[in-house]
């Protein structure tokens, strides 16, 4: 996986979060990098599905790299998560 500190730290606690809420992830985490040649620096999360290999990618930008990451992640996983019913955990 590519990224460094609070880049994973943002998309780990993220998913970790939406586990805690009852939320299967069936996907894992490939990379979180920023994009550098953009103003403000946006933040790319890349997850790979475990069930067809396919890929999940989203991007964010906020005022800090923990809250880019967080939001990328969502964006990455939110068609995903848009159709699971949620379970109570």
């Amino acid at each position: 996986m590519s990224g460094s500190g609070p880049l994973i730290g943002g998309a780990e606690a993220t998913v970790a979060a939406l586990r805690d809420l009852g939320y299967e992830i069936p996907c894992y985490l490939m990379a979180v990098n920023n994009v550098h040649t953009s103003t403000g620096w946006p933040v790319i999360v890349t997850f790979r599905s475990l069930a067809d290999g396919s890929d999940r990618i989203g991007i964010a930008q906020a005022e800090g790299e923990l809250e880019s990451a967080a939001k990328a992640t969502l964006d990455a996983l939110n068609r995903y998560l848009s159709v699971q019913t949620h379970l109570e955990p």
